[in-house]
């Protein structure tokens, strides 16, 4: 049973849903057929891309599939991130960390507790985005990317607490790995460290890492 990605614009995708609960193997991976990673976007708008997502998350506990379970979680996190509704947003991704962790998927599972994480950095509990920043250093050891966008919410954290040329310092050493994995991560570490490195009064310095952060995001095509 195969059916095309869901584009998000119309009664189809949680119809098709419906059928492949239903039928047996072999059929679509539904992780690919759902293309979660657009729901941020919300191409067909905020009602749609709920519904859509609850009908997923329907269907994986229906199935006991944890890792889809989380995956919907954090897309759901990603839509709240995206109104600004930080509570929320911080509520799926704790949701989504639990899932991954209980579905076997640590690399899941740590991009999980860094949005925790960056979500409580927002709202200002920096004690508790703390604790979780270290619990994920234990998570991520050894793993020079994993490392690295650690780094960048450690460095997030450090800016809100005035300590501005440690957050320079955290900027620094993750923005060349991420901008040589060529992630999206890349370009939004290198304004930062722009950014602390002109608070700092190193003109020259920021300068150069926001015209590599322009560079970075052209060359990822989101100039």
């Amino acid at each position: 049973y195969e059916i095309y990605q869901c584009d998000w614009s119309s009664d189809v995708c949680s119809s098709d849903l419906v059928q492949w609960a239903l039928v047996p193997d072999p059929k679509s991976d539904i992780h690919v057929m759902l293309n979660l990673d657009r729901a941020q976007a919300m191409p067909a708008g905020e009602q749609r891309a709920r519904a859509v997502l609850e009908q997923a998350d329907k269907i994986f506990h229906n199935i006991d599939d944890k890792v889809g379970m989380g995956d919907v979680a954090m897309a759901l996190g990603m839509i709240e991130t995206a109104l600004g509704n930080q509570r929320p947003a911080e509520a799926a991704f704790r949701w989504a960390r639990d899932y991954f962790a209980q579905g076997g998927a640590p690399e899941k599972e740590l991009d999980a507790l860094v949005r925790v994480a960056a979500a409580e950095i927002v709202q200002g509990y920096n004690i508790a985005a703390g604790d979780h920043l270290r619990e994920a250093d234990t998570l991520s050891r050894g793993r020079a990317l994993a490392e690295a966008r650690v780094a960048i919410a450690w460095g997030d954290l450090e800016r809100l607490q005035g300590r501005v040329a440690d957050a320079a310092e955290r900027y620094g050493a993750a923005a060349p790995v991420l901008v040589a994995a060529a992630v999206a991560d890349g370009p939004a570490a290198l304004l930062r460290l722009g950014e602390v490195r002109a608070f700092l009064g190193a003109d020259y310095e920021a300068l150069r890492a926001l015209l590599s952060a322009r560079d970075a995001a052209s060359a990822q095509g989101d100039a």
